[in-house]
């Protein structure tokens, strides 16, 4: 089962039985701890069905998010550095707990601090359904980048067999500046050429301009927080930032000066990627009879960007 919440997200709003549980001077605050009250209920509902229906024991129980806060919005990442949509740590580096029936009990209670993607789950789960996740499709342009962490997580492996993690790699040559850049040049996730960040080991390389590059947040450290301090920007295509993720979780010392060879190196792997895992780097054509197919014969849905329709005189017209 995969549930989707999406209580901790703009809006910001809660119910009120919820709200009066804080009592914060910030009343936004109040609003956004509601919202994640309101996520610890749900999973409590969860799992209390669950075990109601005689299913705990057999279940394999995974709570992650998919991106940090949007400080500018709501939230706090501190003490990691960045916001949704950027590349640092409190971007891209979420909470996730493993619990459920099948999870051996020497495990529980235990924190794990090896490189775990979300798409590491795929092949994990795929491993526990006895299915190979192998790409079936010879012409994928690139393999299945997952790995199964069941061996980790159960405790039968002492580390994670993922060494490295692209968090971005943005190498298209069609690239449109707006798409790159937003209010106050804020480098965003969009395709921005030759952008991108890669970890390989405890080293983090971030190669371009990256933006939200602050320590900051509505509610903490303290509530002084300063809106121009998200549009700081830090590193660039030219001179790539370099962080050891491990002992500086923060991103507070950049040591690409320190270690130029650590660079060098990481930056060798950075570009393998151009040719390793990236289809063509050609916008592909709009499918516009696909479109209209989908779009009249699939209950009016289809996937925007790859055609552009309008309605004339009662038909459907590219």
């Amino acid at each position: 089962m995969y549930l989707a919440l999406h209580n901790t997200h703009a809006p910001v709003e809660a119910p009120d039985e919820f709200k009066a549980m804080y009592k914060y001077d910030l009343d936004k605050r109040n609003t956004f701890d509601a919202m994640v009250s309101v996520v610890d209920s749900t999973v409590a509902n969860v799992t209390t069905a669950l075990k109601a229906a005689g299913m705990w024991e057999n279940t394999l129980f995974v709570w992650t998010t998919d991106n940090g806060s949007p400080c500018q919005v709501a939230g706090s990442n501190a003490p990691l550095r960045g916001n949704k949509g950027s590349g640092w740590e409190g971007g891209t580096r979420v909470p996730a707990l493993v619990n459920g029936g099948v999870l051996p009990d020497t495990m529980r209670g235990k924190t794990l601090d090896g490189i775990i993607a979300i798409w590491d789950y795929f092949a994990t789960f795929l491993h526990l359904a006895a299915v190979d996740p192998a790409e079936p499709n010879q012409q994928s342009p690139a393999p299945v980048d997952s790995h199964n962490m069941w061996p980790y997580l159960s405790g039968v492996a002492v580390s994670s067999p993922r060494t490295e993690i692209v968090f971005d790699h943005l190498m298209f040559d069609q690239v449109f500046t707006g798409a790159c850049m937003a209010e106050h040049n804020v480098t965003q996730i969009m395709p921005c050429s030759g952008t991108g960040s890669l970890r390989v080991g405890d080293y983090k390389l971030m190669v371009g301009t990256f933006g939200f590059a602050g320590h900051y947040g509505h509610f903490s450290p303290n509530s002084s927080w300063n809106p121009e301090s998200q549009y700081l920007t830090l590193c660039s295509v030219a001179r790539p930032c370099l962080f050891n993720v491990k002992e500086d979780v923060a991103e507070h010392h950049d040591l690409s000066e320190e270690h130029p060879e650590i660079v060098e190196r990481l930056l060798k792997r950075f570009h393998a990627y151009s040719t390793e895992y990236h289809p063509g780097s050609e916008e592909p054509k709009l499918r516009q009879q696909e479109y209209c197919h989908a779009a009249l014969h699939n209950g009016g849905f289809a996937t925007h960007g790859w055609g552009e329709a309008h309605v004339h005189d009662d038909e459907f017209v590219v």
